[in-house]
């Protein structure tokens, strides 16, 4: 079955935008794991007050449950850039794998907005590691569920004839 140009477009920005989030948070892992030894790991991305990697790094919001959130956000990244690149060579989902696809999706935007949320407001700085992070993120969900409705379009049921 051919693909329509929609889900083509979608496909490749999820595996795209899930590349870039996963040398993004490798690149977060490799510095956090730097941070142990070297307290400037984190310098070279230290802008202002504001956009200050190392602020958000050396705050209690960047370990969740004892690890680091960069490894979340690794792992999510490395999941979705699989499901992008056997989607592109033609899989077909089931409709638990959507739904379970669907859930890893959007609890890891909601994940990634809190933290947002908490970078700046609750810390006052803002990584830029964690930006591209949510940038990413969030064109994955959008390009997931433009993927869905139009690879796997509603089948209108069939009404009952009147007697």
């Amino acid at each position: 079955m051919r693909r329509s140009a929609s889900e083509s477009v979608s496909l490749w920005l999820i595996s795209l935008f899930s590349a870039v989030g996963l040398a993004t948070a490798f690149d977060l892992v490799l510095r956090t794991i730097a941070d142990k030894t070297d307290s400037h790991a984190f310098d070279s991305c230290a802008i202002n007050s504001v956009i200050n990697c190392a602020t958000t790094a050396h705050s209690r919001y960047a370990y969740f449950w004892g690890v680091p959130v960069a490894l979340y956000g690794l792992l999510f990244f490395e999941a979705a850039l699989v499901i992008g690149i056997v989607l592109l060579c033609g899989y077909r989902c089931s409709r638990w794998q959507l739904w379970g696809i669907s859930l890893l999706t959007v609890a890891g935007v909601l994940f990634s907005y809190r933290l947002l949320f908490y970078s700046y407001f609750g810390i006052g700085a803002l990584c830029p590691y964690c930006l591209v992070m949510d940038f990413s993120i969030t064109v994955v969900l959008i390009a997931w569920f433009v993927y869905i409705k139009k690879a796997y379009p509603r089948v209108p049921q069939a009404q009952p004839t009147p007697k």
